[in-house]
């Protein structure tokens, strides 16, 4: 764990592999959550909007 001057953690140091299995299951959930919004029958939206939207989503949900 590498933390920032206030000793708040700021960065972890984790093995290649591991860090591939992450990027992996986010994008599993990023899928999951588009097929899910399009079951919903939501309205249309640009890739780019939607990808903007779940990365506020997660930096939400990192923050609390």
């Amino acid at each position: 764990m590498i933390s920032d001057h206030g000793g708040a953690p700021a960065a972890a140091l984790i093995p290649v592999g591991e860090l591939a299995e992450l990027r992996r299951l986010q994008e599993e959930a990023d899928i999951a959550e588009a097929d899910h919004r399009k079951a919903e029958g939501g309205p249309v939206v640009t890739h780019d909007a939607f990808m903007a939207d779940l990365e506020a989503g997660d930096a939400r949900s990192a923050a609390s």
